[in-house]
């Protein structure tokens, strides 16, 4: 398992790196071929947006599954 990164410690230097975090979703708004998710870990006011492409495994039912509250874990790219 990757080291986890809290999202108030977030900076310029971690542009373009692959980056984990973990929290709970604020807010979720899913389109057509990605989604938008707004994750929180408490360790700042604002939150980071995560965008969940429709290419992923298993989109439909990973973003179906999701609500308000769900904690989960994101590894990805920080853009």
């Amino acid at each position: 398992m990757k080291k986890r990164t809290k999202i108030g410690e977030l900076s310029l230097q971690n542009i373009e790196k692959p980056v984990t975090v973990y929290g709970w979703i604020k807010t979720i708004r899913s389109q057509k071929d990605f989604s938008f998710i707004e994750l929180n870990d408490g360790s700042t006011l604002s939150g980071i947006q995560i965008v969940v492409d429709s290419k992923i495994p298993l989109y439909e039912k990973l973003v179906s599954s999701l609500t308000t509250g769900s904690s989960i874990r994101v590894e990805g790219i920080l853009v």
